[in-house]
């Protein structure tokens, strides 16, 4: 599927805009182009809406699809490759987590968190363990707050549901699957 029509479906089904003085095509088209890397201001530039309105329109998608434990489904994974960065966000530290699977190249987990220790770290993989059956081999490289979470989280939706990967010919995720075991959930 499209970007465009995976955005379209998930926007007609769980309908995270309730007032409607901006068609919705014109918000699946903000959040599409914003996706493909645009800012906010120009997105408002080339749909001639308020980037506030672009901002609002974002976020509420990401804020209706937010779910931390049910990025991807449970099933056979060999190799997952899992990492942490610093981050600046509003000039202070914070670190982004991340867990792919490697053959997939699904996201599976991703996090942003105030410190970084072992505590954190196991409690990340215990949910990126969440989406597998078997017993996958980390890969790591031996080094040693909400919103910005449902961007990272909405980044990743777009990543495993909509994004086209030429290597396998589209997304690597089953937005269907995805969506039946999450809807019930958002109900």
């Amino acid at each position: 599927m499209k970007t465009r029509t995976i955005i379209y479906w998930v926007v007609s089904a769980l309908k995270p805009f309730r007032r409607n003085k901006i068609p919705p095509e014109k918000k699946i088209r903000a959040i599409e182009l914003y996706l493909r890397g645009l800012s906010y201001r120009q997105i408002a530039e080339i749909l001639e809406i308020s980037h506030t309105t672009v901002g609002e329109t974002v976020q509420k998608l990401a804020k209706t699809i937010y779910q931390p434990k049910t990025l991807a489904l449970k099933k056979q994974r060999n190799f997952i490759a899992v990492d942490e960065t610093v981050i600046k966000i509003n000039g202070e530290k914070r670190y982004l987590w991340a867990a792919i699977d490697v053959e997939s190249r699904e996201v599976l987990a991703v996090w942003v968190t105030t410190t970084r220790n072992w505590c954190i770290a196991r409690d990340f993989l215990l949910v990126v363990l969440k989406s597998c059956e078997g017993r996958p081999v980390f890969l790591v490289d031996g080094a040693d707050w909400r919103r910005v979470h449902r961007f990272v989280f909405l980044f990743a939706f777009w990543y495993n549901f909509a994004r086209h990967h030429s290597r396998f010919g589209g997304p690597p995720g089953d937005v269907t699957e995805w969506f039946q075991e999450v809807m019930p959930q958002l109900s």
